[in-house]
């Protein structure tokens, strides 16, 4: 069964990310209310929302280069998939599967974070779900607002491959009866209505609509 609903952001690390969208959320997350709101913050855009309420990475040797910094700006739950994650350092592990789709007992990879921490929404109880980073596409020659991640790190980001990837994902939240929206301000991503950051996050949106865009 799956915990009490809520709604949850997933702050992700596409280019076109700003701090003033970032800020919109704090202040949607702070705010007096009887809803349970959380944040997800992806990968190293934990540096534009150390406020949020998880950071999730699916990767150790991300983790071995940013733990030391993360530790001393986030307050939050730390999570990732990979087994050989340290866990007496902090970092809280779920299992995760290569299978398409949705995953309902354990986390699906579909090749990056930014799809896992979808999933781990849903498993911890989202029934509204906002996308933020989400560009799945280059600008200005650049796939994350913080550039190429450092020397040691996978650099890859096969962004054409991982696009098709969430197409079952967004039919499977459809069918659990999740809303999925995509608030980015640029993306690739075709599967999600594409809405306002405040309308995503006041609930003042046309699904419909928006997926005619």
């Amino acid at each position: 069964m799956r915990p009490p609903r809520a709604i949850y952001v997933c702050i992700a690390s596409g280019p076109s990310l700003n701090e003033a969208d970032c800020e919109a959320v704090k202040e949607w997350r702070h705010a007096e209310t009887e809803e349970t709101r959380r944040v997800i913050v992806i990968n190293t855009s934990f540096k534009r929302a150390p406020w949020a309420d998880v950071l999730y990475a699916c990767d150790s040797v991300w983790w071995d280069r940013y733990l030391v910094e993360v530790k001393e700006v986030f307050k939050g739950e730390l999570w990732s998939q990979d087994p050989l994650i340290d866990q007496s350092k902090g970092i809280r592990r779920i299992e995760g599967a290569r299978a398409p789709g949705l995953g309902r007992e354990k986390i699906h990879f579909g090749g990056n974070s930014g799809y896992q921490a979808i999933n781990c929404a849903y498993l911890w109880g989202a029934d509204r779900i906002v996308l933020l980073g989400y560009d799945m596409k280059m600008m200005n020659g650049q796939s994350h607002w913080h550039g190429d991640h450092p020397s040691g790190l996978n650099r890859g980001s096969p962004l054409k491959d991982w696009v098709p990837q969430y197409r079952p994902l967004a039919a499977d939240l459809k069918f659990e009866g999740v809303t999925a929206l995509n608030a980015t301000r640029s993306t690739a991503l075709d599967c999600f209505p594409v809405v306002d950051l405040e309308d995503a996050l006041c609930g003042s949106f046309l699904p419909e609509a928006a997926l005619e865009m």
